[in-house]
């Protein structure tokens, strides 16, 4: 136990810090796709801080579900450094961020928080430093973080006089803020801005890389590329209409939000759930209900979108080369040329592409998917 009195012999809470910081590197490969090259960057100045004297001090800005969480991970992972997170709360105390004393067994102790284990991983290697969605907290609430990011990294505890300090080179900080008139944030003044350094502006990868966002979902799925390039169509198409002023949508769908789909799709299909639709059952469930449950117009416009392109769709295997043929090659198909063209799908990659790969870790965390005990797709996905 550390029992030393402060300077002012003010008495310091008793503490125990002996954390083996491997335990806090992400051990699992994260195979994050970059929207434009912002890890390759990110890592560069991570690695040459010391040489160059550039404080590693980063801002990735975006929607939500974009991204920039694992991106961050991801630079912990490729920097083989320990990671914390804290996630950004409008009413941030000042003792979730750097510790606050706790009574065991009638005795009180001192419990670091991330910002401070951050700092003192950083006095012995680099260290990565996320504050999650930084937008969502009032200004005086972050204050604590000021020092922190502006190079001097130092923060005082509030166990007695304790003034904990880090390296400015090895401790490197990333900041998540989300954009769009959907979310509720508050203004960040001008003292903060300056302090976050280079900045990387993330979307969805689908707006700018189609390809790359279904090559996430396959990752992350069972689902033929087919049905993968049809949900990835739809939430592209959603994501769209959101500014429209005559649209009702007022929030996209996030990447995230279309792997659960297509894993929660796969699961319908594969373990007798009771939906006789499992792509559309699967909509209502992981994107109609979890994002439009309140707005009932715009609920039944994703719903049309889902059912336009993708009703009595099988998930993957030979039956989506049937259906495909039927449904999406016919003279009265489901969808217009322009769709399929928009979504990349022609009738080569359905007569040759019946199954898929492997899953493995993309550009999003995998989910864990669920089956509900009893729902008929039949029924309105519309949320109640």
């Amino acid at each position: 136990m550390d029992t030393t009195n402060s300077p002012e012999s003010i008495p310091e809470i008793p503490v125990e810090r002996n954390e083996d910081w491997d335990e806090y590197t992400p051990s699992r490969d994260i195979d994050y796709i970059q929207y434009d090259g912002e890890l390759d960057r990110m890592e560069h100045i991570a690695k040459t801080a010391t040489e160059t004297g550039i404080i590693p001090r980063f801002r990735l800005t975006g929607p939500s579900g974009c991204g920039k969480t694992l991106c961050a991970e991801a630079l912990s992972r490729r920097l083989d450094a320990p990671y914390f997170e804290v996630q950004g709360e409008f009413d941030q105390k000042r003792s979730s961020l750097v510790g606050h004393p706790v009574v065991l067994d009638g005795s009180t102790y001192w419990v670091d928080k991330q910002v401070v284990q951050a700092m003192r991983a950083s006095q012995e290697q680099t260290t990565v430093l996320l504050y999650d969605e930084s937008n969502r907290t009032r200004g005086e609430a972050k204050a604590v973080l000021f020092p922190i990011l502006d190079g001097r990294v130092s923060v005082r505890t509030n166990r007695g006089n304790e003034i904990i300090e880090g390296d400015p080179s090895n401790l490197v900080v990333v900041v998540t803020t989300n954009q769009g008139a959907e979310y509720q944030t508050q203004d960040v003044g001008f003292a903060e801005e300056r302090r976050y350094g280079a900045t990387f502006p993330i979307d969805y990868l689908g707006q700018e890389k189609f390809d790359a966002e279904v090559e996430v979902v396959m990752n992350q799925s069972n689902v033929h590329e087919v049905i993968a390039r049809l949900m990835v169509h739809v939430a592209v198409t959603v994501r769209d209409r959101c500014p429209q002023e005559d649209s009702p949508l007022s929030r996209p769908i996030p990447t995230s939000s279309v792997v659960r789909w297509a894993q929660t799709a796969d699961g319908y299909a594969t373990t007798d759930a009771p939906v006789s639709n499992p792509i559309v059952g699967a909509a209502r469930d992981m994107i109609i209900s979890a994002l439009y449950r309140n707005e009932a117009d715009a609920a039944e416009t994703v719903r049309n979108l889902v059912v336009s392109h993708l009703d009595e769709a099988p998930v993957n295997g030979d039956k989506v080369t049937e259906w495909a043929s039927d449904e999406l090659f016919s003279d009265d198909g489901m969808v217009d040329e322009d769709t399929l063209d928009a979504a990349g799908i022609n009738r080569e990659m359905v007569d040759l592409k019946n199954t898929n790969s492997t899953p493995n870790m993309a550009g999003v965390v995998k989910s864990t998917t669920t089956t509900p005990d009893s729902e008929d797709s039949s029924e309105s996905a519309q949320a109640d």
